[in-house]
């Protein structure tokens, strides 16, 4: 991982197994052709351009990881309540589903769009809900979420309502609302006091939210007493709202 640190690579003792993956690309008689314009010709028979989704599929076969395609809503939420490595192919519309995640899943937004238009739903609303004891990892490319509740009864709203571990590296996430009392990219929901705890790891991507009522990027749930959530912040952009005269990055409530 590109998280790991010293500390990491020494808690695996002193011999360990590292996964290598790369591929050698025949050039001959393809000089007149750019790097990337070879790389396509001579591995893909120019039959499709190679790109994050690509490479994805094809290293997690090699590796022995299982990789599930997805085009569709009804496709997104099977795959998603199974887990393991999702590839977004196309742009996804979802209504008022909330997707529970069951198991460790990886997103790979591609250069695609997820889009979450919600307009009956109760008191709380999650497009992806991570449980405890859940990772989910988006890998969101040049691919974008967003969530959009200006129709929504919803009293508040998220694209991932988290109370497990989340890591976003990249992407575009948006969440907009004017009559939701309240909106936000992520919403870190209480947790039981003593236990592990939630964390929000964010390695890049740019986040916004927008309308009159989406002041909060991040909002946290009150929390109680001696409840743990960890915020973790390498790299990103993160915009202010332009109908709101503060915009946080992390709520309290």
């Amino acid at each position: 991982s590109h998280e790991a640190n010293n500390e990491d690579v020494a808690s695996l003792g002193e011999t360990f197994e590292i996964l290598a993956l790369s591929q050698a690309v025949q050039v001959q008689n393809l000089e007149s052709l750019t790097p990337e314009e070879a790389l396509n010709a001579a591995f893909n028979n120019g039959e499709a351009e190679i790109d994050s989704v690509t490479l994805v599929e094809w290293f997690s076969a090699l590796a022995g990881m299982p990789v599930t395609t997805v085009s569709t809503a009804e496709e997104l939420t099977d795959a998603l309540a199974q887990g393991g490595t999702i590839v977004l192919t196309d742009d996804v519309e979802l209504g008022d589903e909330q997707i529970t995640l069951t198991e460790d899943t990886t997103l790979v937004l591609g250069d695609n769009t997820l889009i979450a238009e919600p307009v009956n739903v109760d008191k709380t609303y999650g497009v992806i809900n991570i449980p405890a004891g859940v990772t989910l990892t988006v890998e969101g490319g040049e691919g974008q979420m967003v969530l959009d509740t200006n129709l929504s009864k919803a009293v508040s709203a998220s694209i991932f309502q988290n109370d497990g571990e989340l890591i976003i590296n990249g992407g575009d996430y948006l969440a907009t609302c004017n009559d939701s009392p309240a909106a936000s990219i992520v919403a870190v929901v209480d947790n039981v006091a003593g236990g592990a705890g939630s964390s929000v790891t964010i390695n890049g991507g740019t986040f916004a939210v927008g309308g009159t009522r989406c002041p909060n990027i991040i909002r946290n749930w009150p929390l109680s007493a001696g409840s743990v959530v960890e915020l973790t912040i390498n790299g990103g952009t993160f915009k202010a709202n332009p109908d709101r005269p503060i915009t946080y990055i992390w709520s309290k409530n």
